[in-house]
């Protein structure tokens, strides 16, 4: 089902000429256009006078405070929601000559709002026009407003930010930030929160070394979700459109339906890593993508969607929408020496990733260099099976290839312009595997405050996918109600011992593949029981029925005859009532009654109900030994080593003085079973 390269660029065109329409008729005021001579985004950050001509109102009238602050020199009036609601916020006298204002807003940490933004305009200067750090926010956009500031809309790693806006409405926002400031997201030094947009008409300018959306300089992308829209978003020098801000990575971006123009300068890739970063995880579902690395001033272009500028590809994963990807000096294809590549690292830079096309069309175009892959050639890259794919160079050589999986800088060409086209467009999308778990963690044993041995699971993935673990803990041997344990996301763990507990440990170990659907799934690995028992080794204690307070498993009359059988008495403090523990290497337990010096011992050394517990010299039968298994916070039951499904208990369930203690059949429902250890000074 071949197509020609003249089908893919009319689609391109017509593509572009669509979104051209659409933003010409949905936006009144149009941003100032940007010298090929300057960085996207470095816009001027001119302040008006403080509330020049019109200043913010907001309803309701309670939840926020007003106050003026001076940065730079420069006075702002600073508009702070403090409490969690419902806020609508528009500029006054906004229909008539008031055109901006210089006033700023800030959601304090920890609110969540819901806030309309109605035909707001802010150029707030030297500080963030809209300040949301630590906040929660699902804005929606009404009319016509711009955020300008050192960060247009500040949204730093630690926050979530929600865009709403109504489908082909004409509402519209525009954010601009300004040197090391994001459009949308970090500032100097800080990556990108939570950022998600179910539908808006938007474009987004970072200032010089700052994404479009994304980081600031020295900033990641954050975690970006696109899943409609018409946007436009340019990064400033260095700065990737989306993704990391100078020398920051790109995050993660999923994107599923709209129209997305992304533009990175200078190094920064157009989605993916800034100039010097790496380019993250990038998800494409479905919509219209160009995502395109221009260099004016060096040279040394970042991928069209992968790395910046010496830059690595990271994950690439292309699974529907029509994508296309340049990379180019001079915005031409005629610029100094190489230039960066279409789908995969940036100039220089190693891929050390994946990239995988699964469905789609997808046009890749490299400067004088590599259309899909890395420069340097390491990491894979994979095309589907099946489905047509066309490499040109120079548009003189034409070749058709076989699909699969290749060498990172498969198509390149050093002295020419590079392109690959791929129609996948009706290939079904594979469904992700679920790992292997081939080696399981096992059970244990340890004492508080014994180091224990790391929990181990070995798994695979039989799709090629990226391998992720997180352990849990559960009371009962069940996924349900299982609780994740704070980092522990590698796939060893090594329990606690700090306390007495019983536990059951799983790992539930996460496939990733994005070029497949539904892109992740999961497995738990088999529990595995880990007991800390308490550290009674050459302790001495008092044994006590948890359900008869005062009375204690007493030798009667402080006899020191072998073959006397134990019984229940009232607390005294005789060294009748007391044991002395030793723990083999096997973690049994012997009890020696201290008055005594003879040891408990099921009698006739058989596990049979009711078998009276007496004492008797040392020796190697196993009717000596038992096991301190926890119960619930300071109460155990002794477990017999003849059989674990017999206990030490009481004759009929009696709590009464003079008891006999005997070997019962184990019964959870049973409070005669079990007994509180008090450990005595010695």
């Amino acid at each position: 089902m071949a197509k020609s390269k003249r089908q893919f660029i009319i689609l391109f065109l017509a593509l572009a000429v669509a979104l051209t329409v659409f933003v010409g008729l949905s936006q009144t005021v149009q941003a100032a256009p940007i010298n090929q001579a300057q960085s996207a985004g470095a816009q001027s950050l001119a302040v008006q006078p403080l509330a020049a001509k019109g200043d913010l109102q907001i309803s309701p009238d309670t939840g926020w405070s007003k106050k003026t602050e001076t940065v730079k020199s420069v006075q702002y009036n600073v508009f702070t929601i403090t409490k969690n609601g419902t806020y609508t916020i528009t500029l006054k006298n906004s229909g008539s000559s008031a055109s901006s204002t210089s006033s700023r807003i800030v959601v304090k940490p920890g609110v969540t709002a819901n806030i309309t933004l109605s035909n707001v305009r802010i150029n707030s200067g030297y500080a963030a026009a809209f300040d949301m750090s630590g906040a929660t926010v699902d804005m929606t956009i009404k009319g016509h407003n711009e955020l300008t500031g050192i960060v247009g809309l500040h949204v730093p790693a630690g926050s979530k930010l929600t865009i709403n806006s109504s489908i082909m409405s004409g509402d519209n926002l525009t954010a601009r930030g300004g040197e090391n400031g994001a459009g949308i997201g970090g500032g100097l030094n800080e990556s990108a929160g939570n950022i998600t947009i179910n539908f808006a008409n938007l474009e987004a300018y970072g200032g010089k070394y700052a994404a479009g959306i994304g980081g600031g300089k020295g900033g990641s992308g954050g975690t970006i979700s696109i899943n409609d829209g018409y946007i436009t978003t340019k990064g400033g020098f260095n700065g990737a459109g989306i993704g990391g801000g100078s020398k920051g990575k790109g995050g993660t971006l999923t994107f599923k339906n709209g129209f997305l123009f992304a533009w990175g300068y200078d190094g920064g890739a157009g989605v993916g890593g800034g100039a010097g970063g790496n380019g993250g995880l990038v998800c494409i579902t479905g919509g219209n993508l160009k995502a395109v690395s221009i260099c004016y001033d060096s040279g040394a272009c970042g991928a069209g969607l992968g790395g910046g500028s010496r830059g690595d590809t990271g994950v690439v994963a292309i699974k529907g929408g029509t994508v296309i990807s340049s990379s180019s000096s001079s915005g031409y294809g005629t610029g100094p020496t190489g230039a960066g590549i279409g789908v995969g690292s940036g100039r220089t830079g190693d891929s050390k990733g994946v990239i995988t096309i699964s469905s789609g069309w997808v046009w890749a175009m490299g400067d004088k260099s590599v259309a899909l892959g890395s420069q340097n050639g390491s990491g894979t890259l994979t095309l589907p099976s099946g489905y047509w794919w066309q490499s040109y160079i120079d548009s003189s050589n034409s070749n058709t290839a076989k699909s699969g999986t290749y060498p990172g800088k498969a198509f390149k060409n050093s002295t020419k312009y590079t392109d690959v086209m791929i129609d996948a467009s009706t290939a079904p999308i594979p469904a992700t595997v679920a790992p292997s778990v081939t080696k399981q963690a096992k059970n244990a044993v340890y004492y508080q405050k014994q180091a224990a041995a790391p929990l181990m699971v070995t798994a695979t993935s039989l799709d090629g996918g990226v391998l992720s673990y997180q352990w849990y803990s559960n009371s009962t041997n069940s996924t349900s109600g299982a609780k994740a344990i704070s980092g522990a996301t590698k796939s060893s763990y090594t329990p606690e011992t700090k306390t007495v507990s019983n536990a059951y440990y799983f790992c539930k170990v996460t496939n990733k593949n994005l070029a497949s659907d539904p892109g992740t799934k999961a497995v738990y690995s088999k529990s595995a029981y880990i007991r800390v028992a308490p550290d009674l080794n050459k302790k001495v204690v008092a044994i006590a029925p948890s359900s008869a307070a005062g009375m204690r498993v007493d030798i009667p009359g402080l006899s020191l005859a072998k073959g006397k059988q134990a019984s229940l008495w009232s607390e005294n403090g005789g060294s009748n009532q007391h044991y002395y523990l030793t723990r083999d290497v096997n973690g049994w337990y012997r009890l020696k009654n201290v008055n005594s010096n003879l040891y408990l011992t099921v009698k006739g050394g058989a596990a049979i109900n009711g078998a009276a517990i007496v004492q008797s010299p040392l020796s190697s039968s196993k009717a000596q030994l038992f096991k301190i298994d926890r119960v619930s916070a300071g109460k155990y039951r002794l477990v017999s080593a003849l059989d674990a499904s017999y206990v030490i208990g009481l004759k009929g369930g009696k709590t009464t003085l003079g008891s006999l203690v005997v070997l019962s059949k184990l019964s959870n429902a049973s409070k005669t079973q079990v007994f509180a250890l008090a450990v005595l000074k010695q």
